[in-house]
């Protein structure tokens, strides 16, 4: 589970309703109960920058509409809205901040040049 909440989650791609409607999104929103923490929005593994955008949740068809590229909407916790045809509009920042990784062609390469002195230091001290 995520954060403590449910393990539901719906990845949304450009414009999606994730094939639920309002009902259908009850597990994946929560209970219905005014604390805890709403969402939690994560990166999707296929994104390796920084996305900025909107999600809205349409309470009375159920429409969740994502508004940038690759993204995963789980439930954290709890969800609610006020009114049957409430319109919920959710801003993000999300980034992820990418190390860089060695190849293995560059750590070849080092481990032939550290070789290549351990060799030289060698012949030296005979």
């Amino acid at each position: 589970a995520l954060f403590n909440g449910g393990a539901h989650s719906c990845t949304v791609t450009n414009t999606s309703d994730c094939g639920s409607t309002a009902s259908g999104l009850t597990g994946l929103l929560g209970d219905n109960f005014n604390s805890g923490r709403d969402f939690a929005l994560f990166l999707s593994d296929n994104d390796t920058g920084q996305d900025v955008g909107s999600l809205q949740y349409y309470d009375d068809t159920g429409l969740v509409i994502k508004e940038n590229e690759w993204w995963t909407f789980a439930a954290s916790d709890t969800y609610s809205s006020s009114g049957s045809n409430s319109h919920l509009p959710i801003s993000w920042l999300l980034y992820r901040d990418v190390s860089s990784v060695p190849e293995p062609a560059t750590l070849a390469l080092l481990g032939l040049g550290l070789l290549g002195l351990g060799f030289s230091r060698r012949k030296r001290l005979q």
